[in-house]
């Protein structure tokens, strides 16, 4: 009778630990969700792990909010402003880079417009429309087009208003060939560069702010320790987070690169 009551107690007080564990919170922005990266990667940490995942789209400022207030979520994002701000808090504690996508502006290689050094792709897009040189906007490559938009904001220019800013349509390649035809300036992600960019057109800018960006896997920091969210963050820097990168295709995202293991 003793063993049997002992029996029932073990499986009571396991059933309690069970209810007691409480699922990982992972706090992603829109921008990154909406690349399909952050659903993939919890959706395969849930299958080989057991573990149940809450994950939630909000907003930079409410990532922040949860990393002052220690909660110990897992937070997701593609956001240089973002990092800058949680860095400059809280320090680089678990904090990785698990991919980047890299973008590159290429114009004529006499580049009218001095964009060539420009510290910002901001300042290079504001330097080709004080000089009034053609610009041929990646219309139909959704990730191409999504990052001129952003720049074009970033620089507080609307490109409706340039009357030299040609819509230019048809996949990376027709873009590189009518940029070229056109002499104008273009922004395309660095695979589509690197495999069709004519001799007419030169890189120039690359790896500066908004062409280049870092997607963020951090743990905001706890009172107490989550053994669950330290593992989610291990996991996706391990190798089978970054299959599930390399794996990753989206129309709104290029290629994605990995950074090197250390």
């Amino acid at each position: 009778m003793s063993r049997r009551i002992a029996i029932l107690c073990f499986l009571i007080a396991a059933c309690h630990r069970q209810a007691a564990r409480q699922p990982v919170v992972v706090l992603t922005t829109p921008a990154l969700a909406a690349t399909g990266a952050t659903r993939r990667l919890v959706d395969a940490f849930e299958k080989e792990s057991g573990r149940h995942i809450d994950m939630r789209i909000v907003t930079a400022e409410q990532i922040l909010a949860a990393a002052d207030s220690r909660t110990g979520a897992v937070a997701m994002y593609r956001s240089p402003q973002l990092d800058e701000q949680l860095t400059q808090r809280h320090g680089e504690r678990l904090r990785s880079i698990f991919a980047y996508e890299d973008y590159e502006l290429v114009g004529p290689e006499r580049d009218p417009a001095h964009v060539r050094g420009s510290p910002t792709a901001q300042e290079a897009f504001r330097r080709i429309a004080q000089q009034k040189r053609r610009f041929c906007s990646p219309a139909d490559v959704a990730s191409a087009a999504n990052i001129e938009r952003e720049i074009w904001s970033a620089a507080q220019i609307n490109p409706k208003s340039l009357r030299h800013h040609t819509q230019c349509h048809g996949n990376a390649a027709d873009v590189l060939a009518t940029a070229a035809r056109l002499q104008a300036y273009t922004v395309l992600d660095r695979a589509s560069v690197v495999a069709g960019k004519p001799a007419q057109l030169a890189v120039l800018g690359h790896d500066i702010p908004m062409l280049h960006y870092a997607y963020i896997v951090a743990l905001l920091q706890s009172n107490r320790q989550n053994r669950d969210a330290e593992w989610l963050v291990e996991w996706v820097m391990s190798y089978r987070g970054r299959e599930v990168v390399e794996n990753l295709q989206s129309p709104v995202i290029p290629k994605l690169y990995l950074p090197e293991l250390h």
